[in-house]
């Protein structure tokens, strides 16, 4: 689903393939303070802390984003 995201918002016609992994791991992510976790995004200039597809197309609005995947 994250791969889908990235190549929707950045325009990419990539072929993604689902496979099955033998062994199941939860790679969440989570936040051992979620109050300091707030304060550091509001501090950012974010009124409610965005979702990860918030955040793709944000980071796929960004000039140095294009930059930086040019300069590779």
């Amino acid at each position: 689903e994250l791969l889908q995201l990235f190549a929707s918002y950045f325009k990419k016609e990539i072929t993604i393939k689902n496979t099955e992994a033998n062994k199941v791991i939860n790679r969440t992510l989570r936040c051992l303070n979620p109050v300091k976790n707030e304060m550091l995004w509001n501090l950012g200039g974010y009124k409610q802390i965005p979702t990860v597809e918030e955040n793709i197309n944000e980071l796929s609005k960004y000039s140095q984003t294009f930059k930086m995947l040019d300069q590779q």
